[in-house]
């Protein structure tokens, strides 16, 4: 059984099967609705049920209060239609053309930290990647299996992608690729690039990035394209990346050269578990609220775990008035 979901305030509408998300179905049609984690742990795909009813499964996901549902909110990467509907989203695209699966060999494996690596890929068929700063590529692994990660690189290197990968206990793509299991030279296959967080940020409103972990390499492709195009006249940003001890800060000396040359880029390194560390402790949207202070018309990117995107979303919108539609997050579940 099939239903029709029709997108408020636009001309779009799509057919969702009773057996998949709206998202899903909105994906199969063409249309790139917001979203980042696909999991219901971030949030990012929180929609307004105008009329009709949803499902959203035996397991509720958390980024979804019950506040939310009263308010007739939900998620589409959990919602599946039960009657025709009609959604508010925040956005919406049309689709160029739907991901492509990519051969890809590697070219580069630097161990930048004893959990985290660089790795660096060209396309074996020797053609460029076409990808927006802030979206994501997945690894296709065996059973149908993939592992989603943010590209590091500025959109305008094309013949290489850049990937910043954490090891994960028991994990099945990280296990071989931090081992000779995975080598320079190897093939790998590819799909993407997906994802709607992208810099949408205008000229003249604040930018303001929290990132913990691997998180930061989403925020790295962001601005390596806008110091690259000589595109930070008019821009203020703002970025605090949060991880537990200082040498995982694998690639903070390059935000702080940018800083440094570029006086609209402000950056802290926020380290969480190491008491000897001179500079910023503790959580990343502490200092975002104390140097930014009204948020009201500041955009948020948030790039990390769960808990850090569901305790800065609570934090900036209670205290300092961060509006749910300046929220751009990209959520890192594997």
């Amino acid at each position: 059984m099939s239903f029709t979901i029709k997108l408020a305030g636009t001309p779009y509408e799509f057919k969702a099967e009773a057996t998949e998300t709206i998202l899903e179905a909105g994906d199969k049609a063409g249309f790139l609705l917001p979203s980042a984690c696909r999991s219901g742990a971030c949030g990012a795909c929180k929609a307004q049920i105008i009329s009709g009813t949803v499902a959203l499964g035996s397991h509720e996901p958390f980024a979804l209060t019950e506040a939310d549902q009263k308010l007739g909110l939900t998620l589409l990467c959990r919602a599946k239609a039960t009657s025709d509907c009609e959604i508010k989203v925040r956005d919406v695209k049309l689709a160029q053309k739907k991901p492509e699966g990519i051969q890809a060999e590697i070219v580069e494996k630097t161990l930048l930290d004893p959990s985290i690596m660089r790795l660096i890929l060209k396309r074996a068929d020797g053609g460029v990647f076409e990808f927006k700063a802030g979206q994501t590529y997945a690894v296709e692994l065996p059973g149908n299996q993939k592992r989603y990660y943010s590209v590091a690189s500025s959109q305008n290197q094309k013949e290489t992608v850049e990937f910043l990968i954490r090891k994960v206990t028991n994990g099945m793509f990280t296990g071989m690729l931090f081992s000779d299991m995975i080598r320079v030279g190897d093939k790998m296959r590819l799909k993407g690039p997906e994802g709607t967080s992208t810099f949408q940020t205008p000229k003249g409103r604040k930018a303001v990035f929290l990132a913990t972990g691997t998180g930061i390499a989403s925020v790295k492709s962001i601005v390596s394209t806008l110091v690259e195009n000589n595109d930070l006249e008019g821009r203020e940003l703002f970025i605090y990346w949060g991880v537990r001890t200082s040498q995982e800060l694998v690639v903070g000396e390059i935000f702080e050269e940018w800083a440094a040359a570029h006086p609209q880029i402000h950056y802290t390194g926020v380290v969480s578990r190491e008491d000897t560390w001179p500079g910023a402790k503790g959580h990343v949207q502490t200092f975002a609220a104390a140097d930014n202070g009204d948020m009201t018309d500041m955009d948020a990117y948030l790039c990390g775990s769960n808990s850090m995107i569901k305790a800065a979303v609570n934090y900036l919108t209670a205290r300092c008035g961060l509006r749910e539609d300046h929220i751009f997050m990209d959520n890192f579940g594997f």
